[in-house]
């Protein structure tokens, strides 16, 4: 073989052949997340899978990293039932643990009866008009294949009809930020509510963290919370960045406030 023959040219010279990778510890890939729902409306299965035998996948569901030694352990079965940012991780002895695999759940413990937008989206992200918000459908990443709503130069100012009154706590605005497309967190989301739209209340609001620097873009729940309260009629806005910062490529242009779903809790 070509050893041999390589050998017998260089019988003086002392060869060794292969690879010997004692010393190089590799990493694991990430976890696979197998679950296709994002939005929790009956408690499904916790679907986690590693390829490699013998690996640990270790998870937690409050945005935390797992680590090796307290985070819980995944097993078959696991269910879930509660709205969670869910991070997981795998582990080997021997091998670097892997990077985090997540995936952010939600909960919609109220849909609303009517859903209108109070002003309108922009012609070129304008969904299946506010009904796009009350689907309990996820869109990805893909902010141009018309399932978000896109607002620019208007808020976005949604009202919400209850068949009858509810105990609200929280609203979770659904919404990505894309910060090369202009796509920023709002700059403020406001909770309204009442048992008539002519007599409401502020419920809580809410200034999300902005951005310092060109990130890629990701899926984010912007959450407001509030003391839990009766009402029949939520109004939600969410007001664009006014002005983009001066690192920004873009800066001193008005902002973007993308949103696919409100979930009220």
């Amino acid at each position: 073989n070509l050893h041999n023959s390589i050998a017998a040219k260089l019988p003086n010279k002392n060869m060794y052949w292969g690879y010997y990778g004692d010393t190089m510890i590799l990493q694991l890939n990430a976890p696979t997340i197998q679950n296709e729902a994002q939005v929790i409306t009956a408690p499904q299965e916790l679907q986690l899978k590693h390829f490699m035998p013998g690996v640990t996948i270790r998870y937690t569901l409050d945005g935390s990293e797992p680590d090796s030694l307290s985070s819980t352990e995944y097993k078959l079965g696991v269910m879930i039932n509660e709205a969670g940012k869910l991070q997981a991780k795998a582990f080997k002895t021997g091998w670097i643990s892997s990077p985090i695999a997540q995936l952010d759940f939600f909960k919609n413990k109220y849909k609303a009866n009517s859903i209108v937008a109070l002003l309108p989206p922009d012609n070129s992200y304008k969904g299946n008009g506010a009904a796009t918000l009350n689907d309990n459908v996820k869109s990805e990443k893909n902010f141009r294949n018309g399932k978000w709503l896109g607002y620019k130069n208007n808020n976005l100012e949604i009202l919400m009809q209850f068949d009858a009154p509810i105990e609200a706590s929280t609203i979770t605005l659904s919404s990505i930020v894309d910060i090369g497309s202009y796509i920023m967190p709002p700059q403020e989301v406001e909770v309204w509510g009442g048992n008539s739209p002519q007599h409401m209340q502020k419920l809580g609001s809410l200034k999300p963290t902005q951005p310092t620097k060109e990130e890629p873009s990701t899926l984010e729940g912007f959450t407001c919370k509030f003391a839990p309260t009766q009402v029949q009629y939520l109004r939600v806005v969410a007001k664009p960045v006014s002005v983009l910062p001066s690192w920004h490529r873009g800066k001193g242009d008005k902002g973007w406030v993308f949103a696919d779903e409100i979930f009220v809790n």
